[in-house]
């Protein structure tokens, strides 16, 4: 999608909604994105100015009340 020019209306997320989701349960916490999904989006092509704009502009802009 960004390749495709929609970094500025795409977001990620994480859900962490049981106990086994955080990582003192067995799961991955709540660095997954950062730790697993970022570096996946980097090896994908996607640049630091792309990146910035789904993990912080575009957050930014959508809960801004």
């Amino acid at each position: 999608m960004c390749a495709d020019g929609y970094s500025k209306q795409v977001m990620i997320a994480h859900d962490h909604c049981l106990k086994v989701h955080f990582a003192e349960h067995g799961g991955k916490g709540w660095v997954y994105t950062l730790t697993e999904v970022v570096p996946m989006l980097r090896e994908a092509g996607v640049t630091e100015d792309q990146l910035n704009d789904v993990r912080v502009e575009n957050p930014k802009r959508i809960f801004a009340v």
